[in-house]
Protein backbone atom coordinates (compact mmCIF):
# COMPACT_ATOMS: atom_id res chain seq x y z
CA UNK A 1 0.00 0.00 0.00
CA UNK A 2 0.97 3.48 -0.64
CA UNK A 3 -0.63 5.20 2.70
CA UNK A 4 -1.87 4.73 6.10
CA UNK A 5 -4.71 6.11 8.03
CA UNK A 6 -6.06 6.64 11.50
CA UNK A 7 -9.20 8.29 11.71
CA UNK A 8 -12.14 8.14 14.49
CA UNK A 9 -14.80 10.50 16.53
CA UNK A 10 -14.94 11.23 19.90
CA UNK A 11 -17.67 13.95 21.46
CA UNK A 12 -16.84 17.49 20.46
CA UNK A 13 -15.90 17.98 24.17
CA UNK A 14 -13.15 15.51 24.00
CA UNK A 15 -11.82 16.14 20.91
CA UNK A 16 -8.59 18.04 22.10
CA UNK A 17 -7.77 15.18 24.71
CA UNK A 18 -8.02 12.38 21.66
CA UNK A 19 -5.94 14.67 19.94
CA UNK A 20 -3.25 14.86 22.54
CA UNK A 21 -3.23 11.42 22.87
CA UNK A 22 -3.26 10.49 18.68
CA UNK A 23 -0.21 12.96 18.86
CA UNK A 24 1.55 11.56 21.31
CA UNK A 25 1.35 7.79 19.58
CA UNK A 26 2.70 9.19 16.04
CA UNK A 27 5.43 11.36 17.70
CA UNK A 28 7.10 9.69 20.54
CA UNK A 29 5.43 5.73 20.08
CA UNK A 30 6.85 3.04 22.78
CA UNK A 31 7.01 0.22 20.24
CA UNK A 32 7.84 -1.66 23.57
CA UNK A 33 9.08 -5.11 22.53
CA UNK A 34 5.93 -6.81 24.22
CA UNK A 35 3.11 -4.82 22.50
CA UNK A 36 5.66 -5.46 18.97
CA UNK A 37 5.28 -9.67 20.15
CA UNK A 38 1.59 -9.14 20.71
CA UNK A 39 0.50 -7.14 17.54
CA UNK A 40 2.90 -9.56 15.74
CA UNK A 41 0.21 -12.14 16.85
CA UNK A 42 -2.36 -10.71 15.84
CA UNK A 43 -1.31 -9.94 12.38
CA UNK A 44 -0.24 -13.20 12.10
CA UNK A 45 -3.81 -14.66 12.54
CA UNK A 46 -5.50 -11.87 10.54
CA UNK A 47 -2.98 -13.68 7.85
CA UNK A 48 -4.25 -17.28 9.14
CA UNK A 49 -7.85 -16.26 9.18
CA UNK A 50 -7.01 -15.02 5.19
CA UNK A 51 -5.44 -18.51 3.89
CA UNK A 52 -8.69 -19.96 2.75
CA UNK A 53 -9.23 -17.15 0.83
CA UNK A 54 -9.32 -17.07 -3.27
CA UNK A 55 -9.66 -13.06 -2.89
CA UNK A 56 -6.69 -12.41 -0.45
CA UNK A 57 -4.32 -15.46 -2.90
CA UNK A 58 -5.25 -13.59 -5.95
CA UNK A 59 -4.54 -10.30 -4.48
CA UNK A 60 -1.13 -11.52 -3.64
CA UNK A 61 -0.86 -13.13 -7.02
CA UNK A 62 -1.27 -10.02 -8.68
CA UNK A 63 1.27 -8.59 -6.85
CA UNK A 64 3.70 -11.82 -7.35
CA UNK A 65 3.31 -10.39 -11.46
CA UNK A 66 4.88 -7.07 -10.48
CA UNK A 67 8.38 -5.42 -9.39
CA UNK A 68 9.34 -4.69 -5.92
CA UNK A 69 8.18 -3.09 -3.60
CA UNK A 70 4.78 -3.87 -4.85
CA UNK A 71 5.47 -7.75 -4.70
CA UNK A 72 6.35 -7.79 -1.30
CA UNK A 73 4.42 -9.94 0.70
CA UNK A 74 0.97 -7.63 1.29
CA UNK A 75 0.29 -9.00 5.04
CA UNK A 76 2.44 -10.69 6.99
CA UNK A 77 3.04 -13.72 9.48
CA UNK A 78 4.99 -14.75 12.96
CA UNK A 79 7.68 -16.34 9.99
CA UNK A 80 8.18 -13.50 8.39
CA UNK A 81 7.50 -10.58 10.68
CA UNK A 82 9.44 -12.43 13.81
CA UNK A 83 11.28 -15.76 13.39
CA UNK A 84 12.77 -14.70 10.04
CA UNK A 85 14.31 -11.54 10.99
CA UNK A 86 15.04 -13.07 14.68
CA UNK A 87 16.75 -15.49 13.75
CA UNK A 88 18.81 -13.26 11.36
CA UNK A 89 20.04 -10.64 14.04
CA UNK A 90 17.56 -8.50 13.68
CA UNK A 91 15.78 -6.64 16.83
CA UNK A 92 12.18 -6.00 15.58
CA UNK A 93 11.25 -3.75 17.93
CA UNK A 94 14.00 -1.51 16.87
CA UNK A 95 13.67 -1.97 13.18
CA UNK A 96 10.10 -0.87 13.61
CA UNK A 97 11.73 2.21 16.00
CA UNK A 98 13.81 2.95 12.69
CA UNK A 99 10.98 2.37 9.93
CA UNK A 100 8.91 5.03 12.24
CA UNK A 101 11.35 7.86 12.43
CA UNK A 102 11.61 7.32 8.44
CA UNK A 103 8.26 6.61 7.43
CA UNK A 104 6.00 8.75 10.31
CA UNK A 105 7.45 12.10 9.28
CA UNK A 106 5.63 15.94 9.79
CA UNK A 107 6.47 16.16 6.14
CA UNK A 108 4.39 13.17 5.03
CA UNK A 109 1.31 13.13 6.86
CA UNK A 110 -1.49 14.84 5.92
CA UNK A 111 -4.59 15.87 8.64
CA UNK A 112 -7.82 16.62 8.52
CA UNK A 113 -10.13 17.60 11.69
CA UNK A 114 -14.22 18.15 12.04
CA UNK A 115 -15.53 19.59 14.76
CA UNK A 116 -18.02 22.60 15.94
CA UNK A 117 -15.08 24.89 17.43
CA UNK A 118 -13.51 27.71 15.62
CA UNK A 119 -10.97 26.93 12.79
CA UNK A 120 -8.64 29.04 15.16
CA UNK A 121 -9.22 27.17 17.68
CA UNK A 122 -8.39 23.59 15.61
CA UNK A 123 -5.36 24.76 14.00
CA UNK A 124 -4.28 25.67 16.96
CA UNK A 125 -4.89 22.13 18.12
CA UNK A 126 -3.27 20.68 15.20
CA UNK A 127 -0.63 22.05 15.10
CA UNK A 128 0.22 21.29 19.00
CA UNK A 129 -0.61 18.08 18.81
CA UNK A 130 1.96 17.15 15.88
CA UNK A 131 4.72 19.57 16.31
CA UNK A 132 6.61 17.20 17.62
CA UNK A 133 6.63 14.72 14.67
CA UNK A 134 10.03 13.66 13.20
CA UNK A 135 10.58 15.93 9.89
CA UNK A 136 14.15 16.47 8.11
CA UNK A 137 13.42 20.19 7.26
CA UNK A 138 10.30 20.73 9.08
CA UNK A 139 9.09 21.97 5.57
CA UNK A 140 5.71 24.70 5.61
CA UNK A 141 2.72 23.59 5.64
CA UNK A 142 0.01 24.15 3.94
CA UNK A 143 -3.65 24.91 5.89
CA UNK A 144 -6.72 25.63 4.65
CA UNK A 145 -9.54 25.91 6.62
CA UNK A 146 -13.34 26.89 6.09
CA UNK A 147 -16.45 26.83 8.10
CA UNK A 148 -19.67 25.00 6.33
CA UNK A 149 -21.74 28.36 7.20
CA UNK A 150 -19.82 30.29 4.79
CA UNK A 151 -20.41 28.03 2.20
CA UNK A 152 -23.29 25.73 2.58
CA UNK A 153 -22.03 22.65 1.18
CA UNK A 154 -20.58 21.25 4.17
CA UNK A 155 -17.20 20.59 2.68
CA UNK A 156 -14.06 22.04 1.87
CA UNK A 157 -10.66 20.14 0.65
CA UNK A 158 -12.07 16.98 0.10
CA UNK A 159 -13.11 16.46 3.43
CA UNK A 160 -17.32 16.02 2.92
CA UNK A 161 -20.40 15.41 5.49
CA UNK A 162 -19.01 18.19 7.91
CA UNK A 163 -22.34 19.29 10.43
CA UNK A 164 -23.65 23.20 9.95
CA UNK A 165 -22.25 23.67 13.34
CA UNK A 166 -18.89 22.32 12.28
CA UNK A 167 -15.89 23.97 11.04
CA UNK A 168 -12.92 21.74 9.64
CA UNK A 169 -8.80 22.23 9.03
CA UNK A 170 -6.62 20.58 6.44
CA UNK A 171 -3.25 20.62 6.85
CA UNK A 172 -1.13 18.42 3.84
CA UNK A 173 2.49 19.29 3.92
CA UNK A 174 2.72 17.40 0.20
CA UNK A 175 1.14 20.09 -2.24
CA UNK A 176 -1.30 22.49 -2.05
CA UNK A 177 -5.05 20.07 -1.41
CA UNK A 178 -7.22 22.43 -3.13
CA UNK A 179 -4.51 22.26 -6.48
CA UNK A 180 -4.76 18.42 -7.94
CA UNK A 181 -1.74 20.01 -10.18
CA UNK A 182 0.45 19.70 -7.20
CA UNK A 183 -0.25 16.57 -6.12
CA UNK A 184 0.24 14.89 -9.15
CA UNK A 185 2.62 12.06 -10.05
CA UNK A 186 6.54 13.42 -10.07
CA UNK A 187 9.24 12.20 -12.95
CA UNK A 188 9.95 8.83 -12.62
CA UNK A 189 13.20 9.30 -12.23
CA UNK A 190 12.48 11.10 -8.84
CA UNK A 191 15.18 9.76 -5.75
CA UNK A 192 13.76 8.89 -2.27
CA UNK A 193 13.70 12.86 -0.94
CA UNK A 194 12.35 16.07 -2.23
CA UNK A 195 14.03 19.72 -2.15
CA UNK A 196 12.18 22.01 0.31
CA UNK A 197 8.77 23.57 -1.40
CA UNK A 198 8.32 20.63 -4.14
CA UNK A 199 6.22 17.63 -4.36
CA UNK A 200 7.08 14.81 -2.27
CA UNK A 201 7.95 11.59 -4.36
CA UNK A 202 5.34 8.59 -4.33
CA UNK A 203 6.18 5.54 -2.90
CA UNK A 204 6.32 3.50 -5.61
CA UNK A 205 7.89 4.75 -9.14
CA UNK A 206 6.01 3.84 -12.39
CA UNK A 207 8.93 2.48 -13.91
CA UNK A 208 9.48 -0.21 -10.94
CA UNK A 209 5.43 -1.21 -10.71
CA UNK A 210 5.40 -3.28 -13.56
CA UNK A 211 7.66 -6.36 -15.05
CA UNK A 212 9.67 -6.20 -18.08
CA UNK A 213 7.12 -7.96 -20.03
CA UNK A 214 6.99 -7.69 -23.69
CA UNK A 215 3.48 -8.53 -24.24
CA UNK A 216 -0.02 -9.69 -22.03
CA UNK A 217 0.60 -12.24 -19.69
CA UNK A 218 -2.50 -14.64 -18.95
CA UNK A 219 -2.63 -16.49 -15.58
CA UNK A 220 -4.91 -19.29 -14.91
CA UNK A 221 -5.63 -19.84 -11.48
CA UNK A 222 -7.27 -23.41 -9.46
CA UNK A 223 -9.54 -21.49 -6.73
CA UNK A 224 -10.71 -23.28 -3.62
CA UNK A 225 -14.70 -22.69 -4.39
CA UNK A 226 -16.40 -22.81 -7.32
CA UNK A 227 -15.74 -20.04 -9.13
CA UNK A 228 -15.85 -18.85 -12.80
CA UNK A 229 -14.14 -15.53 -13.05
CA UNK A 230 -12.44 -13.54 -15.68
CA UNK A 231 -10.17 -10.26 -14.71
CA UNK A 232 -8.76 -8.43 -17.20
CA UNK A 233 -5.85 -5.52 -15.97
CA UNK A 234 -4.51 -3.13 -17.34
CA UNK A 235 -1.04 -1.03 -15.92
CA UNK A 236 -1.93 3.21 -15.84
CA UNK A 237 1.26 4.73 -15.06
CA UNK A 238 -0.54 7.67 -13.33
CA UNK A 239 -1.98 8.18 -10.25
CA UNK A 240 -6.07 9.31 -9.17
CA UNK A 241 -4.57 12.56 -8.24
CA UNK A 242 -3.91 13.28 -11.77
CA UNK A 243 -6.87 14.61 -13.94
CA UNK A 244 -8.95 14.04 -10.68
CA UNK A 245 -11.26 17.01 -11.92
CA UNK A 246 -12.47 14.67 -14.67
CA UNK A 247 -11.79 11.30 -13.63
CA UNK A 248 -11.33 9.80 -17.28
CA UNK A 249 -11.09 6.34 -15.87
CA UNK A 250 -14.08 6.34 -14.37
CA UNK A 251 -15.64 7.88 -17.88
CA UNK A 252 -14.22 4.77 -19.43
CA UNK A 253 -15.65 2.60 -16.79
CA UNK A 254 -18.87 3.55 -17.60
CA UNK A 255 -18.71 3.47 -21.07
CA UNK A 256 -17.09 -0.38 -20.93
CA UNK A 257 -19.29 -1.64 -17.85
CA UNK A 258 -23.29 -0.12 -18.15
CA UNK A 259 -25.69 -3.15 -19.35
CA UNK A 260 -27.43 -1.35 -21.99
CA UNK A 261 -28.44 -2.76 -25.19
CA UNK A 262 -25.66 -2.60 -27.51
CA UNK A 263 -23.35 -3.22 -24.28
CA UNK A 264 -20.58 -5.59 -23.43
CA UNK A 265 -22.54 -7.00 -20.82
CA UNK A 266 -25.86 -6.63 -23.15
CA UNK A 267 -23.84 -8.61 -25.83
CA UNK A 268 -22.33 -11.52 -24.00
CA UNK A 269 -25.72 -12.38 -21.77
CA UNK A 270 -27.62 -12.66 -24.55
CA UNK A 271 -25.04 -15.18 -25.48
CA UNK A 272 -25.12 -17.17 -22.10
CA UNK A 273 -21.95 -16.25 -21.33
CA UNK A 274 -21.57 -14.28 -18.51
CA UNK A 275 -23.58 -13.67 -15.38
CA UNK A 276 -21.96 -9.81 -14.67
CA UNK A 277 -19.32 -7.18 -15.86
CA UNK A 278 -18.00 -4.42 -13.45
CA UNK A 279 -15.14 -2.17 -14.60
CA UNK A 280 -13.05 0.09 -12.24
CA UNK A 281 -9.97 0.61 -10.70
CA UNK A 282 -8.01 -1.93 -8.57
CA UNK A 283 -9.07 -1.67 -4.76
CA UNK A 284 -5.86 -1.65 -2.96
CA UNK A 285 -4.49 1.12 -5.24
CA UNK A 286 -7.09 3.02 -5.05
CA UNK A 287 -5.03 5.76 -3.58
CA UNK A 288 -1.69 5.52 -5.57
CA UNK A 289 -0.39 8.82 -6.76
CA UNK A 290 2.14 7.51 -8.88
CA UNK A 291 0.28 4.36 -10.98
CA UNK A 292 -2.85 2.41 -11.26
CA UNK A 293 -4.70 -0.70 -12.16
CA UNK A 294 -7.63 -0.46 -13.91
CA UNK A 295 -9.35 -3.64 -14.28
CA UNK A 296 -12.74 -5.80 -16.04
CA UNK A 297 -13.80 -8.64 -13.60
CA UNK A 298 -16.82 -10.90 -15.39
CA UNK A 299 -18.33 -13.91 -13.82
CA UNK A 300 -18.78 -16.39 -16.49
CA UNK A 301 -20.70 -19.23 -17.30
CA UNK A 302 -20.06 -22.47 -18.01
CA UNK A 303 -20.06 -21.94 -21.25
CA UNK A 304 -17.96 -18.35 -20.91
CA UNK A 305 -15.21 -20.54 -19.76
CA UNK A 306 -14.90 -22.90 -22.48
CA UNK A 307 -15.39 -19.58 -24.68
CA UNK A 308 -12.84 -17.36 -23.21
CA UNK A 309 -11.32 -16.25 -26.28
CA UNK A 310 -14.36 -15.01 -27.44
CA UNK A 311 -15.20 -13.33 -24.27
CA UNK A 312 -11.74 -11.59 -24.20
CA UNK A 313 -11.98 -10.62 -27.83
CA UNK A 314 -15.28 -9.18 -27.07
CA UNK A 315 -13.88 -6.75 -24.25
CA UNK A 316 -11.21 -5.26 -26.52
CA UNK A 317 -14.00 -4.68 -29.15
CA UNK A 318 -16.22 -3.12 -26.46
Amino acid sequence: MVHTKYHFKVHHSALQGALQRFGAMLSSPLIAPDNAAREVENVHAEYSRNTNSDGRKLLQLRRSLCEAPYSNFSTGSINTLWQQPTDNGVDVPAALKDLWGQSYRSDATCVAVVGPQDPEVLLQWVQETFQDMPSPGKPESIVDSASSQSNGTGATSGVADVSQNSSCILISTEGDPTNPASLSAPAADSGSGAAAGSVAVHRYPVDVVVCGCSGPNLVCVSPQRDLRELEVSWYIPQGMMRHSSTKPWSWAAHLLGHEGVGSVAHLLKAQGLVQNLSVGTGDEVRLARGWMFWRVQVSLTRAGEDALGHVLATIYRG
